[in-house]
């Protein structure tokens, strides 16, 4: 699913943004809040991406036309009620966040057509191609987790990466409370690879009817297919994040909170053009 996404990213947002870091700030976006919904499935192959060039252009025009004005509604929505002298509501930013997942998994549920379609046409080889990169991919995150401080630095970025996506002038010590909260938040890497190896087995373990529902139920319920230790702590992640954004907001001066507004309205903006 990640390749779908980075080439939604590639061909229909770099087409449309015009620097370096409005490109950086949409791979951000596509990282946290759409490859982290459904792991590393529908992994094309050369050939199938160039049979697929014009459905996957035509949902990515669907995604543009249709759901970027819903992106640019919400941003727009966070923008006006986000406060600047005063502490930031858990109650509201729990309510951004629900709407933001429900905008993300509609979008992701139209690849849903093009994922039966490579399932019904898919043989041999390609079963081979996706056990084999889905495998190097898990094998990479064993790797890189299995070392405690590059685990914890591993850690520390995503925090960092995803924070950044709202507040772009973090002082130095605004900083280092990231990575502090980020060490005292440690992600559930043991749960996260564990997810993983079982997704791979029950996917590649199904065959006709059972395989094409297992897709459905991927993009309309992909909880449904996990391990409950999994879905917990992706719950707990989520969590441990938007308490990190409150205590955050409580740190930064009046003159970040108004660049955090009006970095959002930029975000929107771009949404709405994108969207044309």
């Amino acid at each position: 699913m990640k390749n779908l996404i980075r080439l939604f990213l590639l061909i229909g947002l770099s087409f449309g943004l015009t620097s370096c870091s409005r490109l950086n700030w949409a791979v951000r976006f596509a990282d946290f809040f759409l490859t982290g919904q459904i792991d590393d499935f529908v992994d094309l192959t050369s050939s199938q991406r160039k049979e697929t060039k014009a459905e996957l252009a035509k949902i990515i025009r669907d995604i543009r036309a249709e759901d970027f004005p819903k992106l640019a509604g919400l941003l727009e929505k966070t923008h006006e009620h986000l406060p600047v002298t005063q502490a930031l509501d858990k109650e509201q930013l729990d309510g951004w966040h629900e709407e933001l997942m429900g905008l993300v998994k509609s979008s992701l549920r139209r690849f849903e057509p093009l994922a039966l379609s490579l399932n019904a046409s898919s043989g041999s080889e390609q079963e081979i191609h996706f056990r084999k990169e889905a495998s190097r991919r898990t094998e990479k995150l064993r790797k890189d987790v299995s070392d405690p401080k590059r685990a914890l630095k591993k850690d520390k970025e995503r925090a960092l990466r995803w924070i950044e996506f709202f507040v772009t002038d973090l002082s130095s010590e605004q900083t280092k409370f990231v990575e502090a909260f980020a060490e005292s938040h440690p992600v559930d890497f043991q749960a996260e690879l564990e997810n993983r190896d079982h997704l791979l087995s029950s996917f590649l373990k199904s065959q006709g009817d059972e395989r094409r529902e297992w897709i459905r139920r991927l993009f309309e319920d992909p909880d449904s297919l996990r391990p409950a230790a999994s879905v917990n702590a992706s719950k707990k992640r989520q969590e441990a994040m938007k308490e990190l954004f409150l205590q955050l907001w409580d740190r930064l001066s009046e003159k970040q909170r108004m660049r955090v507004k009006e970095n959002l309205k930029e975000k929107a903006a771009e949404f709405r053009r994108l969207s044309q």
